[in-house]
């Protein structure tokens, strides 16, 4: 998993809620929130390890679960790009970038998912039906992804909070192989 939250907005990442939970595995996530993550009700063996956490941590402390690396409210720096194969469609590919640097544009290496000669387009999932954010005939060489993105699609229904770009501190993609 990867979440986002803006820094002092949004809900808390959980397990458990308020039903709880029995041996829960967490393992290998991003979660970046005002609550990055919380154990609720749970029980027997807990196993938290691989994980990045930034945000406040809730039902368990740092100790408990050392192999983690844990932020609390200090701001990570760089940039962290995590490219996941669909499991549905070969020929589509998601992108989570978490811009720390705040970089305009991000190069990200799409060789695991893209052959040299593929066509691709890459969509901003916060405005998947717009123009797409970068496309072209892949060289084999990292492609460039705009992280200065200020339009979003609006959404359909009642929905009182609208939402707000996340650019340039988040951005979530779609690549297309044409």
């Amino acid at each position: 998993n990867y979440t986002y939250f803006p820094p002092g907005k949004g809900p808390r990442n959980n397990v458990g809620y308020n039903a709880g939970c029995t041996n829960p595995t967490v393992q290998d996530n991003y979660f970046v929130g005002v609550g990055a993550f919380e154990i609720v009700n749970c029980t027997g063996a807990i196993t938290i390890t691989g994980n990045t956490l930034y945000g406040s941590i809730s039902g368990f402390t740092a100790g408990q679960y050392p192999n983690n690396t844990y932020f609390g409210s200090t701001r990570p720096t760089g940039v962290a790009v995590f490219i996941r194969p669909n499991f549905y469609d070969s020929r589509r590919a998601h992108i989570a970038i978490f811009n720390w640097d705040l970089k305009t544009s991000v190069a990200v290496d799409v060789s695991g998912i893209l052959a040299p000669g593929d066509t691709y387009e890459v969509k901003n999932a916060q405005n998947y039906f717009g123009q797409p954010v970068a496309s072209g005939t892949y060289t084999g060489s990292p492609i460039t992804i705009p992280m200065n993105l200020t339009t979003i699609t609006t959404p359909v229904g009642n929905v009182p909070v609208q939402p707000t770009p996340n650019s340039p501190e988040f951005g979530s993609f779609v690549l297309i192989k044409r």
